[in-house]
C-alpha cells in the first residue's frame, strides 16, 4: 500500500517539474519574440534614416535652386515679396475695420 503523503508529495513534483517547463518554454518564446522585434524595428529605423536622407538631400537642391532662381530675378522677387507684403497688409486692415 502506497503511502497518500509520498503520493501528494510525487504529485507536487511533477506539477512543479511541468510548470518549469511550461515556463522556460514560454521565456524562450518571450525572447525569440523580443529578438525578432528587435530586428524589425533596426531595419525600420535604418529603412527611416535611408527615406530622411534622401528627403534631405532633395529639400537641399531645391533650396539650392532656389536660392539661384533668387539671386538671378532679385529684383522680380523683391517686387514680388512687396506686392504680397502690401496685400496682405491691405486684407489685414480690412478685416480689422469690420
Amino acid at each position: 500500500m502506497s503511502n497518500p503523503l509520498n503520493t501528494i508529495e510525487t504529485e507536487l513534483k511533477k506539477s512543479a517539474h511541468q510548470a518549469g517547463d511550461w515556463i522556460s518554454s514560454t521565456a524562450r518564446a518571450a525572447e525569440a519574440a523580443y529578438h525578432d522585434a528587435e530586428d524589425g524595428v533596426g531595419d525600420l529605423i535604418d529603412r527611416g534614416k535611408g527615406i530622411y536622407q534622401n528627403a534631405r538631400k532633395r529639400v537641399s537642391r531645391k533650396a539650392d535652386d532656389v536660392g539661384v532662381i533668387l539671386h538671378d530675378n532679385a529684383y522680380s522677387a523683391i517686387l514680388i515679396g512687396i506686392g504680397v507684403g502690401t496685400l496682405l497688409g491691405y486684407l489685414l486692415v480690412r478685416r480689422n475695420r469690420e
